[in-house]
């Protein structure tokens, strides 16, 4: 910064120049007010050119960005990522329960299936036929994450801190979820009958050889209730709409035009946005849907059904009540005191920090399961 007077343009286009040296001839001292007037009269003020004074460097101000102003966050904008839907409550829609222990009754398919001899006198006795049914017992869970939040953080941040724990509880909790319903039960071959479960024998991702309108047919022939939903991964999907086999049979049905328009939703390019979902329909055969949804469970990035196939059996709460639907798998929740099962809340902290601190905890309590495995089935390793 220049310690120096400057005083007004004299004749000539000269600049008179008055450093602290000059001060004493008008009896000033550094820091007090001067009358400039007073100060050129005195006659022995330096006098340089204005060409020449643009020149010199020591009369500059070096300022710059950094020296007048502090760079600030944008208010408006932040990146970051968006957890793809895991689509987890389509699959296993909760069911919201009072306790966190209880039993359900499934009614056999013998009631149904089987056939008895109605035949009867009309004096004489009547055969006799028993209603089958089983109970299972559920057991509900606790799944839950906290974080802590500094109340002089919680002040001084430029975001929503309690915002965006919130919503790093809920990104992990959907993460678990996913891996737990879709990974460890719905496509755990372990899980299906040998009747109701296949392994290919040959991948979609071979073009000319694969089969998977067949492959489809032969599981929805095998399950005991019709399939009403059929669910692939991304690149599952991308092989399916590869498969010639595939072509040639939406080809017959829909003709070119209907092949093209099928082809583009189940490539990925159907809705718009993140997280935009893709169903698609194909005659003969229940919606399938794709789930897009990744995680990373070592190093890599893997989606969250990646190479099978999950056919299943859904029903809403009201068709489950009349005691004639059944499903293939089910998530059981405590609704608790939010009646929606998620559990949130704020437990002040007072003695961590010199302010205090905040730490936010939310959750469920849940069950996941199995109900029907003869109801739906799975494609193994198609691709």
């Amino acid at each position: 910064m220049l310690n120096s007077f400057f005083g007004g343009l004299a004749s000539q286009g000269q600049l008179a120049v008055f450093t602290d040296r000059d001060l004493p001839q008008i009896g000033a001292r550094k820091g007090d007010k001067v009358d400039f007037a007073k100060l050129m009269s005195a006659g022995n003020a330096p006098r340089m050119s204005l060409s020449n004074f643009m020149k010199d460097p020591n009369f500059y101000l070096a300022l710059d960005h950094d020296d007048v102003r502090t760079p600030e966050e944008l208010a408006n904008i932040a990146y970051g990522f968006k957890s793809v839907d895991y689509r987890t409550d389509e699959l296993s829609p909760p069911v919201m329960v009072d306790n966190k222990k209880d039993t359900y009754r499934t009614f056999s398919d013998n009631n149904v299936f089987n056939p008895v001899d109605v035949t009867a006198s009309r004096t004489g006795s009547f055969n006799m036929v028993d209603v089958e049914s089983s109970t299972s017992t559920f057991e509900c869970r606790a799944y839950g994450l906290a974080t802590l939040l500094s109340k002089g953080v919680q002040r001084e941040s430029t975001f929503d801190t309690r915002a965006a724990g919130m919503k790093r509880i809920t990104d992990a909790l959907n993460i678990d979820r996913a891996v737990r319903v879709w990974i460890d039960d719905i496509s755990a071959g372990a899980n299906w009958p040998s009747s109701n479960k296949e392994t290919i024998s040959t991948d979609w991702s071979n073009k000319s050889g694969s089969t998977p309108i067949d492959d489809l047919q032969r599981r929805l022939q095998a399950s005991v209730r019709p399939v009403n939903r059929i669910w692939m991964g991304q690149q599952v999907g991308h092989e399916f709409f590869g498969s010639e086999n595939v072509q040639s049979y939406l080809t017959l049905h829909v003709g070119q035009n209907g092949l093209a328009s099928t082809q583009s939703a189940g490539a990925g390019s159907s809705g718009s946005g993140d997280g935009a979902q893709i169903d698609f329909t194909i005659p003969g055969f229940p919606p399938i849907s794709i789930v897009q949804g990744k995680y990373r469970p070592a190093s890599s990035l893997v989606e969250i059904l990646p190479d099978d196939v999950v056919l299943q059996c859904t029903a809403s709460t009201a068709e489950l009540a009349t005691r004639e639907a059944i499903v293939t798998h089910q998530t059981f929740r405590v609704k608790g005191d939010s009646g929606n099962g998620w559990q949130a809340r704020i437990v002040p902290l007072d003695w961590m920090g010199l302010e205090g601190s905040d730490m936010l905890i939310a959750g469920y309590e849940e069950w996941t399961g199995m109900i029907s495995n003869v109801c739906g089935g799975l494609l193994e390793s198609v691709t």
